[in-house]
């Protein structure tokens, strides 16, 4: 029998479906509370009563923030003194999810913070980690960085990454060197650790996966309206995004344009062969390892590379100090000419983005109307609200 109640503390990593669980596990609160288990409101933005439509505001980030001494840590929010008091009040196991605690993991500090925070509650300490393929990982990670401001090309992205097993971020760290961070992560607690493989996780993916390491199959569901997993936005919108975050202005008129055909050509891009195999030989000997030491199913951790083709574009190229001098670049209005200025002049145009050239290249009326089509797209001033500053 258990002799403690336990502190259950899902800790991603990024990319893994976080905010799918996250959103069920509020929806079903009552079904958890019956099955015995408690998922806090201390740390998130959700309130008893009032639950909000972003799925993502039923992570306990704030919490995380608070025991990584984050900037973004907001008191208002609850921070680890309401989490304690909130559970304190029920007998049960307690579950956390936020993919910030990631970083927690691989400091010696960090580790003890999260040991000190379920002594303090009483609790048996449980660790819960979902792995991804790391160029997956990778390539989603940035777009995700985008949003919150980075202006950094992917190919630098990707170096640090290759070069030091990590990616940080402001006080934020994604670990990628799975095999390395869990060797230490064990050496350093006595906390029970789950291990999971994102990419063999069934049909019903991580909330049936979760649901299933716990008994709770009937109690964990998917709440209607608030299921959907954070998406790729696309390459036009990120792609804005990036070149907002370095040049530190939005685009102009045709530097807008710009974008949007050179995404025309290059939507859904990948990383390039190279860079793909590149991550396989760096990755994939680390991950094997790992699978047959903690009894983990391979399927697609075991090369570290992506399981479809890669794009004739790649992100290497896309997102570049080359792609931002295109778009700026004043002396031609010509789609061939930018793509050329990339290394790509050899490059399928879409009729998409031919489309747009020629209005472009048309008369006053027909130019309107292609402004008014971008503009549409990036939510610029006579369309409809401008997008929020990133982070």
């Amino acid at each position: 029998m258990q002799a403690n109640p336990r502190l259950i503390i899902h800790c991603g990593f990024h990319k893994t479906g976080s905010t799918a669980l996250q959103a069920a596990l509020r929806a079903s609160d009552t079904r958890l509370r019956a099955a015995g288990f408690l998922y806090p409101y201390a740390g998130s933005r959700d309130q008893p009563g009032r639950i909000g439509s972003d799925p993502s505001d039923s992570a306990h980030h704030n919490l995380a923030w608070h025991t990584a001494r984050h900037r973004r840590y907001d008191p208002a929010r609850g921070g680890l003194s309401a989490m304690l008091a909130e559970i304190a009040e029920f007998p049960g196991d307690a579950i956390l999810s936020s993919e910030e605690f990631e970083t927690l993991l691989g400091s010696a500090d960090g580790l003890t913070l999260l040991r000190n925070v379920a002594a303090r509650s009483g609790r048996d300490l449980v660790l819960v980690i979902y792995l991804r393929n790391q160029i997956a990982y990778a390539e989603s990670l940035f777009f995700e960085l985008i949003k919150h401001g980075i202006g950094t090309d992917y190919e630098r992205h990707a170096d640090e990454i290759l070069q030091t097993g990590n990616r940080r971020s402001e006080e934020a760290v994604h670990c990628f060197d799975y095999q390395r961070a869990l060797a230490r992560l064990r050496a350093r607690t006595e906390a029970t650790i789950i291990l999971r493989n994102y990419h063999d996780l069934g049909p019903g993916g991580i909330v049936d996966d979760f649901a299933g390491l716990f008994g709770l199959t009937d109690a964990l569901k998917p709440g209607p309206g608030r299921e959907t997993a954070n998406q790729r936005q696309p390459t036009s919108t990120a792609l804005y995004t990036f070149h907002r975050n370095r040049t530190g202005q939005r685009p102009s008129p045709i530097e807008r344009i710009r974008i949007m055909q050179i995404a025309a050509c290059a939507d859904r891009s990948t990383s390039s062969a190279a860079l793909q195999e590149v991550f396989a030989e760096r990755f994939g000997p680390g991950n094997r390892a790992l699978c047959a030491e903690w009894q983990l199913p391979t399927t697609g951790l075991d090369a570290a590379r992506m399981g479809r083709t890669a794009s004739e574009i790649s992100l290497e190229s896309l997102f570049s100090f080359e792609t931002q001098r295109a778009i700026t670049m004043l002396d031609t209005t010509d789609l061939p000419a930018w793509l050329a200025a990339i290394g790509l002049e050899n490059t399928t145009i879409p009729l998409a983005a031919r489309m747009l050239d020629r209005l472009q290249q048309a008369r006053r009326s027909h130019r309107r109307l292609a402004d008014h089509v971008i503009n549409k797209i990036f939510n610029e001033p006579g369309s409809s609200a401008t997008p929020t500053s990133p982070g």
